[in-house]
């Protein structure tokens, strides 16, 4: 048993490793807590699986699930571990019945715990960081970070646009320095990445 495992044990519930039939209830949980905080959902199921099958994510060892006796998905979190191993990402949630009880505690233990194990594998000489995140409105996940040592370190915008029906926006018009053309796919791969990639350098873990 490993030092996480056992760390995240908690009186009345049970802990599990989830299994891709836990799918569907991990993706209701997502969309319960961000529909509570936000208004909005999350997740979709299409968008979970794809995060589930890639290569950098094992389910067995990066996340876990928190259930009530009789089944119920209370709460789940996951460890992303990436290499070169340098920055870890923590994506947590406790359904709202079940907030004020520990388990988000429990969850950051056990994450903080999980990225431990994966020290060793960072450059000698790199800085390691521990990330996770929260809505504005979710002050008591915010106030379980700040105990937990984290610090708010920056502040992500979500914006958008409300659309009538029947009043599409207006024609975007581009300078005439630049056209506007569909892409196209084995001719513009390259060059799109490479802008890309100067448009993140200022991003975490780049």
């Amino acid at each position: 048993m490993t030092k996480n495992e056992t760390e995240l044990r908690i009186e009345g519930f049970a802990v599990r490793a989830p299994t891709t039939d836990d799918l569907a209830a991990v993706v209701n949980l997502s969309n319960t807590v961000a529909l509570a905080d936000t208004g909005a959902p999350e997740t979709t199921p299409s968008e979970r699986a794809t995060e589930w099958t890639l290569p950098e994510f094992d389910l067995a060892t990066d996340a876990r699930l928190i259930l009530t006796p009789d089944g119920r998905l209370a709460a789940y979190v996951e460890l992303w571990d990436e290499a070169p191993h340098v920055r870890h990402q923590i994506r947590g949630r406790v359904h709202p019945d079940y907030r004020g009880r520990g388990l988000g505690n429990s969850l950051m233990a056990w994450a903080e715990a999980r990225a431990c194990q994966s020290l060793g594998k960072a450059p000698p000489e790199a800085r390691v960081s521990l990330h996770t995140s929260a809505p504005h409105q979710n002050e008591a996940a915010q106030a379980l970070f700040r105990s937990r040592g984290f610090e708010p370190a920056r502040c992500f915008y979500r914006m958008l646009i409300e659309m009538v029906p029947g009043a599409p926006p207006p024609h975007a018009v581009a300078p005439n320095v630049v056209a506007l053309r569909p892409f196209v796919l084995g001719v513009d791969d390259r060059a799109t990445h490479r802008t890309l990639d100067a448009a993140f350098q200022d991003h975490w873990g780049y």
